[in-house]
């Protein structure tokens, strides 16, 4: 996948899967064709950061929180362990600015030429599908996403509650237009993307790519 990809007009793809499904990973591989990655992850450390978020930020956690280099995420994380309803209330104050952002990074890069992949874990509650042409699926056992969470740092629980607020497995892989399977390595994957890179934009670039609504087509 060397060649650049510049259809006219650019395309849009989503990611959804689990938690661990390795939605990173096909970004990635993605942006070497050289599509603009926009990751709600960054962004939302940007929101976190934003000088606004600060007494949101110390009426929720308490002053400690904010250290001289900015928040402190550790202890945002341990507040948010010990008491879960905090991290709804955090989401709450983010969740809209992140949305911001990234509706702003998605026009800036159509404008300017650049096909997009969304990189956003909550893709179908944040209103993201009706701006995607193509969604992406991962499909991934839970054993082994939850092995992958572990081996990073992340506590089985927090996986299962992040995991409890977004769509689930199954509405999500209703919606997508491809699954992919990722329960393998990076090779496994980058070879399904090559084979349906090939069949999806090979012999099709001169083709509107009009978004898609909001049903899905469940392949």
């Amino acid at each position: 996948m060397s060649e650049p990809f510049r259809p006219s007009p650019p395309v849009v793809l989503g990611i959804l899967g689990g938690v661990g499904s390795g939605k990173s990973t096909l970004s990635a591989l993605l942006a070497e064709q050289g599509l603009l990655i926009l990751d709600a992850d960054r962004e939302a450390a940007q929101v976190l950061a934003d000088q606004e978020m600060r007494p949101i930020l110390r009426d929720l956690f308490g002053p400690g929180v904010l250290g001289p280099e900015g928040p402190r995420k550790t202890a945002i994380a341990d507040a948010i362990f010990s008491d879960p309803s905090l991290r709804g209330r955090l989401e709450e104050a983010m969740h809209p600015r992140i949305r911001s952002l990234l509706l702003a990074e998605l026009e800036k890069g159509l404008r300017e030429g650049h096909s997009v992949v969304l990189d956003v874990p909550l893709l179908l509650e944040g209103g993201f599908l009706a701006r995607c042409d193509r969604i992406l699926f991962l499909e991934v056992p839970d054993p082994i996403r939850e092995a992958r969470v572990q081996a990073r740092g992340m506590d089985p629980e927090d996986w299962r509650r992040r995991e409890a607020v977004q769509a689930s497995l199954a509405e999500k892989r209703k919606q997508a237009d491809h699954c992919f399977d990722n329960s393998g390595t990076v090779a496994d994957l980058r070879a399904q993307v090559e084979e349906w890179w090939r069949a999806e934009y090979g012999l099709s670039r001169g083709r509107s790519h009009s978004p898609r609504d909001s049903s899905g087509t469940g392949e």
